[in-house]
């Protein structure tokens, strides 16, 4: 049953909560909150804004519900909260799964917004009563934005011109998004053996920008698609020019593909006639999904009609999601790449416990094993020494547009 009569004040929910709390000895609240709801009411209208967050709210008490026994109440503002008696195993672990369940588009409207930030408090160590613990859970909110904000608060905010839906399209009519490529470095083969094709915003004002500025939006005005598929027929052209001026004929290009070009029916259609035109084996093109995404509702099918064709499967950002290792075996994955955040801190000695089981298990699942992010020699020589197959980062080369790259580095 969709909740469309939202508990009316804060005060209202604090008495709620504290008649809860008469009643056990501890529990667990989660407090979901939207992160635009100004611009939801923009975009959508105030009616329309109050639908999805009533739908976002339902979904978060059915994920809730399927594990537990939720009590569940939500205010106008788009603020949610879950009461869940005790604590209860694997409660985190579960709470990131809705969060992933609301990052996709919902089945209300496919602008993409949703409840995208959550806190937890525990009754009663982070507070005896309902009011200290409703305050516990704003300033966890609070620093949860802004710890997750990007060019939203920053850069976009003196660019409001990015942000719209009509610059963007323009941006992909007049061709304006490039590619830059950043070589993968073989260890064994002391050479480059792949490519990953990056896209930035050459923006005629504000000059090359990176994905920060544009993907989220893209995203959010559903020119996804569009966008994505320029890219990739951009860089099968540019590896099709450089297999006839002399590269390697095993060289491969790695191309992002977002879950919602995955799950467009015509995508497979595309890439394989731009592969076929522009005359490229399709084993030296692989598409890179990110670990979150492989765990959405991508159907093995469509994974396999894509791999069954010879183009090979990378999972990115390995390391940062909730990975269903089922999900991955039953996919053929040729390269897992770990993401670069474990680098960071690899001369802590915990760090390094933890890398080393890392790159057993990414070799166990797939072929390759990429590591990103490597910048000092102090951190290539230890990826080489826990047995990965392959290196990116700055340490070999800074993401370049075609005309930087020479044709000597890619034979």
């Amino acid at each position: 049953m969709l909740d469309d009569s939202p508990i009316t004040t804060l005060s209202k929910v604090i008495q709620w909560l504290d008649d809860i709390f008469d009643q056990v000895d501890e529990c667990q609240v989660i407090a979901f909150d939207h992160r635009d709801v100004a611009g939801m009411n923009r975009e959508l209208g105030f009616d329309n804004a109050d639908k999805l967050m009533a739908v976002s709210s339902e979904i978060i008490r059915q994920e809730l519900a399927c594990h537990w026994d939720v009590d569940f109440k939500r205010l106008p503002s788009g603020q949610a909260f879950a009461v869940i008696k005790g604590c209860p195993s694997k409660f985190t672990e579960r709470v990131s799964d809705v969060m992933q369940r609301l990052k996709a588009p919902l089945e209300y409207h496919t602008t993409g917004f949703g409840a995208t930030t959550r806190a937890i408090a525990e009754y009663p160590s982070d507070g005896d009563n309902a009011q200290l613990l409703v305050l516990k859970l704003e300033e966890k909110i609070k620093e949860y934005k802004r710890r997750s904000a990007t060019f939203e608060t920053a850069s976009l905010a003196t660019a409001p011109s990015f942000v719209t839906r009509q610059r963007l399209q323009k941006a992909i009519e007049l061709q304006e998004f490039e590619v830059y490529f950043q070589a993968i470095h073989g260890v064994s083969e002391n050479r480059v053996i792949a490519l990953e094709a990056l896209a930035r915003w050459n923006h005629p004002e504000h000059g090359v920008l990176s994905p920060l500025y544009f993907i989220e939006r893209l995203t959010r005005f559903e020119l996804i698609y569009d966008f994505g598929n320029q890219i990739f027929e951009k860089a099968i052209k540019q590896l099709a020019a450089w297999r006839r001026n002399g590269a390697r004929p095993d060289l491969s290009m790695s191309i992002n593909v977002s879950v919602l070009q995955l799950r467009n029916p015509a995508f497979f259609r595309f890439i394989k006639s731009r592969i076929e035109h522009y005359e490229v084996p399709p084993e030296c093109v692989q598409i890179e999904v990110t670990e979150e995404n492989v765990q959405c509702d991508i159907s093995t099918r469509q994974l396999r009609s894509i791999t069954d064709f010879g183009i090979k499967l990378a999972i990115d950002d390995f390391g940062t999601g909730v990975s269903n290792f089922r999900r991955i075996v039953d996919i053929q994955v040729d390269s897992v790449k770990i993401d670069k955040s474990f680098l960071k801190d690899i001369k802590n000695p915990r760090s390094k416990d933890i890398f080393t089981p890392l790159v057993s298990l990414c070799k166990a699942m797939s072929p390759r094993t990429v590591v990103e992010g490597v910048e000092t020699e102090e951190q290539r020589a230890f990826v080489e020494s826990v047995g990965a197959n392959a290196i990116q980062g700055f340490f070999y080369s800074r993401p370049a547009p075609a005309a930087e790259i020479t044709i000597d580095t890619l034979k």
